[in-house]
């Protein structure tokens, strides 16, 4: 019993140390980890594989960050500029249209940040998407509920905002 309220008084400690990090950025009020974001989502468009990187043999894991506002919308997109500009876009269209529950962080007036990742993979000469499901053999670092606030801000100032299309 002891043990198990340590255990709950980190992870309260390590979620309100995170939150605060990301407030002192100024534009979000914290960052919600993908696992958290996948349970919250009412509305899901996965992206279409455009037909010429299908052709092409070009797969890939794409990632993108999202400012979140307090009604679930999704204000803005990054997408992590290393990846094939075709499935970038893709990607970018289908993100805008995702919707979450509304009021999913403490948001001070502000939006929180948070991630979703997919998998772009050619089977059978055919493309197909999905949300990018890490197996056991990867690093923490890429499981969905890991999350490095620095990192996660880094690259919402350094990945490509999404045109507004």
């Amino acid at each position: 019993m002891w043990l198990s309220s340590i255990k709950i008084t980190s992870i309260i400690l390590i979620f309100v140390g995170g939150t605060l990090y990301v407030s002192q950025a100024n534009e979000f009020s914290a960052f919600l980890h993908e696992s958290l974001i996948r349970e919250s989502t009412l509305e899901r468009v996965m992206p279409a594989y455009p037909e010429a990187a299908v052709r092409g043999g070009i797969d890939a894991i794409v990632g993108i960050k999202l400012a979140i506002g307090d009604e679930g919308e999704v204000l803005r997109v990054k997408v992590n500029p290393k990846v094939p500009k075709s499935l970038q876009e893709a990607t970018c269209m289908a993100a805008k249209k995702w919707r979450f529950k509304p009021n999913l962080g403490p948001y001070m007036g502000r939006p929180v940040l948070s991630r979703l990742t997919f998998r772009f993979v050619i089977r059978n000469g055919k493309g197909i998407v999905e949300l990018y499901e890490p197996d056991a053999t990867v690093p923490d670092r890429e499981r969905l509920g890991y999350y490095d606030t620095p990192k996660e801000l880094r690259e919402w100032k350094d990945w490509e905002e999404c045109p507004n299309k």
